[in-house]
């Protein structure tokens, strides 16, 4: 059963990129021609060899007035089992307007052993290109042309998916000793493990370079993202940082939900809490030179590349 033809009509003003045909004499051939069906000379694009084949009177039935009809042929000798996907697109010449009327196929052609020829039947009514007042025959000349886009088979499929355990909340605890020696602008916590991936905690004991000597900065980070670089993949997680207050119950919490991907840096916040209110003593903040950062880290969603 032959595909049904899907095309979209537009006027550009630049010439096909890969090929066309001038007629010369058009009264002339027409006269020669048997069936008003003229090839071209082989041409090359996209690593394969076409033609292009215009039909000068298509017509469906006795009724019909007629049609330009395109096709383009590939001419390579394909094995049983080969095949080539393309787009095309065919072009008329309007000589008059110096633009040309662009018929494109829309869905993509599978061109085998069994099927080497495809195109468009419906490019232009006979009657329009044949009246010389439209521009597209003057003096007895006519251009087409075509432009081809072989695709190739490079395909690529991410799958966006729950994670098992997306209702558990994962939590991990860090105790950062002796504060007042940290003189990193960035310490790490050790890499810790939830649903498959790993993660770290990051902290600027005096405040990254947005907030130097006003905050301590906290985020949350990727600790390896090997296994999201292999697949291109990024995770949604629900996330919670919270600074324990050691003397009560007033812990400093901020939540986020955010998409982490490998080199896609860490997420949290630079102004966390302020070193005044960490190193006031009656906060518990800071107690003994010890901080307690903990992570509540739950993954919603994985997208990765099958």
């Amino acid at each position: 059963m032959e595909e049904e033809e899907v095309a979209l009509q537009v006027v550009r003003e630049q010439p096909p990129a890969n090929y066309a045909l001038r007629i010369e004499s058009l009264s002339s051939l027409l006269d020669s021609l048997v069936d008003r069906r003229l090839s071209s000379t082989e041409f090359s694009t996209g690593g394969h060899n076409w033609v292009l084949i215009v039909d000068l009177n298509e017509k469906k039935d006795d009724t019909d007035d007629g049609y330009i009809s395109m096709y383009l042929k590939l001419i390579d000798k394909l094995k049983p089992n080969e095949a080539v996907n393309a787009m095309f697109r065919f072009f008329v010449y309007n000589q008059k307007m110096d633009n040309y009327l662009v018929k494109q196929d829309m869905t993509g052609k599978h061109f085998s052993l069994l099927k080497t020829e495809w195109g468009i039947s419906e490019v232009l009514p006979l009657s329009t290109f044949n009246d010389a007042a439209n521009g597209y025959v003057i003096n007895d000349c006519c251009v087409f042309g075509t432009e081809v886009f072989v695709l190739k088979n490079d395909f690529w499929m991410g799958t966006l998916s729950p994670v098992s355990e997306a209702n558990v909340n994962h939590h991990y605890s860090w105790t950062v000793s002796q504060y007042s020696k940290l003189n990193d602008e960035y310490c790490n916590s050790p890499v810790f493990t939830f649903d498959g991936i790993s993660w770290k905690l990051e902290m600027c004991p005096q405040g990254d370079a947005r907030v130097k000597g006003k905050n301590i900065s906290i985020f949350l980070s990727f600790g390896d993202d090997s296994k999201l670089t292999i697949g291109g993949g990024k995770i949604f997680v629900e996330f919670e940082i919270i600074l324990k207050d050691q003397l009560g119950s007033n812990d400093i919490k901020r939540s986020g939900r955010r998409w982490f991907q490998a080199n896609g840096g860490a997420w949290g916040y630079p102004a966390f809490l302020s070193l005044s209110d960490l190193k006031d003593p009656t906060k518990g903040y800071l107690l003994k030179d010890e901080l307690i950062i903990e992570a509540d880290v739950k993954t919603i969603f994985r997208l990765q590349n099958a």
